[in-house]
Formats: structure tokens, sequence, C-alpha cells
């Protein structure tokens, strides 16, 4: 088996450049490599799920925990190197039909790179929603994709997911420079979005971005910058930089999901930077009042079902057009991205009763551009009953799944109780006429207990 000299060269170069390039990473960019065009300047790099399987090559080789250089000048270690290359090369071809590609372009005076993760169900044509990952101060895409992990559920679920890099590991998010000076983050993001859509396809209706700490700062931005273009936002650890705010453009209402923790001593709930951001409560007041939000929210605790100091209470504000404000306040909660398998480094507790990955992307399928879509399960079951279908235009079914049906209630998210007619179908059986409501969500209370359902005309 022969290896180009030029693409070892780029592995080499590679981890050269990697300030953490530590076995796994190593193997797995060597892996990469080996498969990649090297006309182009994109580069697939292989993807192993059979971590035992590395587990072992690593305990062989007694690579764990030590930096690795690929020397091509070094005549002994070519077996090795062959080995290596090979079977990582294997492994590679045998189970990862997903691809994770790293690529680059021209903007603005810079060379601007990102990460992409087309899912396997992926192929040319086929246009898939597009998540805008951002990553952290002083990270990078790769830092980032190991803390969020997205791409598993992108696997799942049948979405792009991207790992955009800020320059020098940092985003204008217009704190930390003039709001309309500096590095033209927003037009990157843009032309980022256009360059996508024109290599591989993206539905652009479905375009969602995310961020943690400053990339969520980042994410804030966009809401305001690119709100025409960018479907649903989501921040972790963030808030939104006083000069964003100020400038904020824009008259479309961004759903808009935030998960913060009440002892976050990176950037404070409860005070935020006065003069430079503003705190949680304050965050919150912006964005209801430029989403035209009503009311008092919906406020509901979920289950602790971990027992590591923090607990998690949900609000939600409907606003203009459909949209929703969703606040996971984490109580007790630090600076961590919740359900990650690592800390920050910052302190505070890191929540473990929520996948918070899959709970961002469960609240951006919900939305496109022109505000809520269809939810990809025609029949909704919970608690013992089935409802269907979820959405629904003009009648609801409700069954028990066992046993009579309680007490049946219809209520928007402000809590109001809404007049419906229901017809019996039985014991286990009513159907709820729907017809003469708006397009929303709503909470279908059953013996107290709510259930999510959409309408949509």
């Amino acid at each position: 088996m022969t290896i180009p000299r030029h693409v070892g060269e780029r592995v080499r170069n590679e981890i050269s450049m990697s300030s953490n390039c530590y076995a796994q990473d190593c193997v797995r960019l060597l892996g990469a490599f080996l498969v990649a065009s090297t006309t182009s300047s994109e580069v697939v790099r292989g993807k192993t799920v059979f971590a035992s399987l590395q587990a072992s090559i690593f305990d062989l080789l007694k690579w764990e925990k030590r930096r690795v250089f690929v020397f091509l000048e070094d005549n002994h270690a070519m077996a090795m190197r062959k080995l290596i290359f090979g079977g990582v090369f294997c492994l590679w071809a045998m189970c990862c039909n997903a691809q994770i590609i790293t690529g680059s372009f021209a903007h603005a005076s810079n060379t601007r790179a990102y990460d992409l993760h087309l899912p396997a169900s992926w192929t040319p044509g086929n246009r898939l929603p597009l998540v805008l990952d951002l990553h952290y101060l002083g990270a990078d895409g790769r830092d980032e994709d190991s803390l969020t992990q997205f791409n598993p559920i992108a696997d799942a679920e049948g979405f792009i997911v991207c790992h955009p890099y800020g320059l020098g590991t940092n985003w204008n998010v217009g704190q930390n420079m003039p709001y309309n000076s500096g590095e033209l983050d927003v037009d990157f993001i843009s032309t980022l979005i256009d360059t996508l859509d024109a290599r591989y396809g993206v539905n652009l209706g479905q375009v969602y971005a995310v961020g943690m700490g400053q990339g969520g700062f980042m994410a804030h931005r966009l809401a305001c910058g690119l709100g025409q273009r960018i479907a649903a936002v989501a921040a972790v650890g963030a808030s939104i930089a006083d000069s964003a705010a100020f400038y904020c453009q824009g008259s479309r209402p961004v759903p808009l999901m935030l998960i913060h923790g009440t002892a976050d001593s990176v950037v404070p709930y409860f005070t935020g930077l006065p003069g430079i951001w503003p705190s949680i409560p304050d965050l919150i007041t912006f964005w209801s009042t430029r989403n035209g939000c009503a009311g008092a929210p919906i406020t509901s605790n979920l289950p602790d079902l971990v027992s590591e100091g923090s607990t998690i209470t949900t609000q939600r504000w409907t606003c203009a057009q459909g949209a929703e404000l969703l606040l996971y306040q984490i109580v007790n909660g630090g600076f961590a991205w919740p359900g990650a398998s690592r800390d920050l480094g910052s302190g505070g507790n890191r929540n473990m009763d929520i996948d918070a990955s899959q709970h961002i992307w469960d609240f951006f399928k919900r939305y496109d551009i022109n505000g809520l879509v269809a939810v990809n399960e025609s029949i909704t079951r919970s608690q013992g009953v089935a409802i269907y279908p979820n959405p629904a235009s003009n009648i609801i079914h409700v069954i028990a799944q066992s046993g009579q049906l309680g007490q049946v209630s219809l209520r928007d998210l402000q809590g109001r109780v809404l007049p419906i007619s229901s017809t019996p179908m039985g014991l286990q059986e009513i159907e709820i006429d729907v017809m003469d409501l708006p397009s929303g969500v709503y909470l279908l209370l059953i013996d107290g207990q709510a259930h999510r359902i959409a309408i949509l005309r």
C-alpha cells in the first residue's frame, strides 16, 4: 500500500498546526487524508465509530495521551505507518457512510474555514436543512463539534451540520470591536450559506444557528442581522452584545431558544455585564418586545433525572407570527452544555437531565423561514394516550390506550382555556373540532397532563 508523498505532507502539516493533536485526533486525521481528494480544497475526513477498536489500536501502539508526529523521512517507521494507515482506512470504509468535509473560501481578504457534516442520507441534489453550530471563545469548529455532538442527531434526522471557524478563535459579536467595523462575520455566515448551497444543496428555508458562549452571542447577532435567512436561533450560555441589540435590524419575529445556568460565572445570569451585555432577564425582555410576545409565560419543571446539583425550569412565550421564545433555566447550573461529555473548565454544575443538542433540534425542526411547520410524526403517543393527527387542521382524535379518557381541555401557550367542541366516540376516544382556531402551538390537557399539539392551515 503506497501513501502518496503529497498526501502525507498534508497529514504532517495538519498535525503540526494542531495544538491538541493526541492519539485519537491524529488517527482520524491520518485516515481522513488517506482517502482525501488531493486536488480539492476540501478534505473528506474519515469518521470512525468503532471506539473499542480505536482504543485497542491506541493501547497496542502505546499512543494514549502522547502527541504523535509523522516524519516521512523515517524509513524505519514505514511498515508501522502502513499498518496504521491501512487499519484506519479499513475502519473508515467499513463503518462510516456519513462524511465530514473541511472547506474554506476567500472572504474580505481572509481565508475562512469550516467543517461540514453530511449525514448518510445525503445525496447530490437532496436539499437538507442546515444547522450552523458556532464555537465558543478560544475554540474552533472541532472543539464545538466534540462538545455539542450534533452529528449523530443529524445522521438520525437527516440534516447537515456546519461548524464555521471564527478568525483567531473569535467572533465579531459587537462587544470587543465597534459593531460596524472589524471582521465581517455576519456577511461571512451569509456567504457560507450560499457557498454550501452551491456546493452541496441546502434547504434555504430551514437554516438554523446555534452557539455556545461567544458563539451564542454570535447567534443572537445573526438573529438580528440575518433574520431573513435564519429560520430559528438557539444560544447556550450567552447573551447579546449591547451594540448588537442597539443596531438590531429586521421585523421578522425569529423563534429563539435560550439555555442558561443561574450560577454561570462566565456570562452571569442575573447581572450580565453592565455596558457590555444585558442579564438574561433583560435579554428575555428585549426579545419578547422585538418578537411581539404576549402575556405571561407557561412555566414547567423538568424531571430531575440526574443528581448533579442542578435542575431545569422552562418558560415559553408565544410571539407574533407563530414564533416562540423558549427559556431553559438551569437552576444552579454553570457555564456548560447540558448533556455534554465534558466541561469547559469554568466551574459550575453541568446539567445532565437533558441532551441539549436534541432539544435544540426538536425546537428548530418545528420552524422554517415562514414560521411553524409540521412535525415529523402524525401520531403523538404520550402518558397513556394517542393524539392524531399532530399537526392537525380540522379534527383531532384523542384515544386512551388503556382505561377511560379523563377530563380534556385545550389551552393556548399563555394558559388561557379555549372553547372546543368535542364528540365522544366511545369510552376511550373523542374527536375535537379545531377548525375555528388559528395556526399555532397549543396545549391539550388530559387529566392535568399537558400535550403539545400544532394546528396548521
